[in-house]
């Protein structure tokens, strides 16, 4: 009976001691980067109806959003383009076919470019487009022709350094509109930030 219950009790011991190890709680996650916002309390922007803003309130414009109206004569077609520019020292990110990322909300915003897109200087994105055929019914392309409420990730670069942020975006087909709901852009230096936060 003495030799069944000494190898039971070690076992017991054992188990007790790894079911502690497994209940130390993970580190808490680092704080959120101190931001500065910008409300354009759903400004609209669309045909003749463009936004430039100074982002980090430097006194020089960083982006802007405008349309242009394209006519295609060999795919026999408009394009009505929703676009977002960049100036100088303000980045966007982009793919090779200047087609701009769509965030959820929460989602990182870091200096790393993900795999696919890289930061870009001056750079103009297309957001969306209406395309109206001369024959055939009218249709939306572009990465935010369903876009409510998503983040576009963006990067002010001063004296060397790198501050993460955003915009928040909505598109409103219906109206032809792309509406400018918000935008943060982080105080600190090379820090990283969640979009909408």
């Amino acid at each position: 009976m003495k030799k069944i219950f000494i190898p039971v009790l070690l076992l017991t011991t054992l188990m007790a001691c790894r079911k502690d190890e497994t209940e130390i709680p993970p580190p808490p996650p680092p704080p959120l980067a101190q931001m500065m916002y910008t409300d354009f309390q759903n400004f609209e922007a669309g045909e003749g109806r463009s936004k430039i803003f100074d982002i980090d309130s430097n006194g020089t414009a960083d982006f802007m959003f405008a349309t242009r109206l394209i006519g295609d004569p060999i795919l026999m077609r408009d394009r009505l383009q929703f676009l977002g520019f960049s100036a100088i020292s303000a980045y966007v990110l982009a793919d090779p076919f200047n087609n701009s990322l769509v965030l959820n909300k929460g989602a990182s915003i870091t200096s790393v470019a993900p795999q696919g897109f890289d930061w870009f200087e001056v750079q103009d994105v297309l957001i969306a487009e209406k395309i109206t055929p001369m024959h055939g019914p009218v249709f939306w392309e572009g990465n935010w022709k369903d876009a409510s409420h998503k983040y576009l990730p963006l990067q002010v670069r001063k004296e060397g350094q790198i501050y993460n942020g955003w915009i928040e975006l909505s598109l409103d087909k219906t109206k032809e509109k792309l509406i400018l709901h918000k935008a943060g852009v982080s105080k600190e230096a090379g820090k990283n930030v969640k979009a909408g936060f």
